[in-house]
């Protein structure tokens, strides 16, 4: 399941006493996104790496796996933000060692959470 919801810019939420255009709040450029890319993600990074673990068979692998996620989840809060670094730091610690499929998933994830993030695309 998908978490986060979809919302208005803040600065557009109308009320009674303010009556402010786009172009007066200079955000007419502004892009809402259908999604809330860092719950989204977040959500779903979350899942793959609590999934991750069952599917890898190697020892050292899962060894180095479990490293990263033993320091990554000992902060007192785990905020989206290091959810979304997470994964990066997986992928480059495992890819020259991870099976090809673990690598695919890896290396997808990654460019799925570059593309929410690049403010080219």
């Amino acid at each position: 399941m998908l978490g986060g919801t979809t919302r208005l810019p803040a600065l557009l939420h109308k009320s009674d006493n303010c009556d402010v255009s786009v172009e007066e709040l200079n955000i007419e450029k502004y892009e809402v996104l259908y999604f809330e890319a860092l719950h989204c993600s977040m959500n779903h990074i979350k899942n793959l790496l609590q999934e991750l673990p069952h599917h890898i068979t190697d020892i050292d692998t899962l060894i180095k796996l479990k490293e990263i996620l033993a320091i990554q989840y000992s902060k007192d809060k785990i905020r989206g933000v290091d959810y979304r670094k997470t994964p990066i730091f997986v992928t480059i610690a495992l890819y020259p060692i991870a099976s090809r499929d673990v690598r695919l998933l890896l290396v997808t994830l990654c460019e799925m959470i570059e593309i929410y993030y690049d403010p080219q695309k």
